[in-house]
């Protein structure tokens, strides 16, 4: 999703999760927005949610 793109418009999105998995070290991060002000007269409170996945590697030298 591109944050800067949308908020010209209204809408915003804010982080409503996040889960860590220390045994994986892995991070999900979920984001979601709501649409409502891009369709205003089809729908009343449309809300998109968006999940992105991380491994977490270390750096090593």
């Amino acid at each position: 999703m591109n944050n800067s793109y949308m908020a010209q418009y209204g809408v915003h999105a804010v982080v409503t999760g996040i889960m860590v998995d220390a045994s994986e070290d892995t991070v999900l991060v979920q984001v979601s927005a709501n649409l409502e002000r891009l369709f205003p007269s089809v729908v009343l409170e449309v809300v998109v949610t968006e999940n992105g996945f991380a491994k977490i590697r270390a750096f090593t030298r």
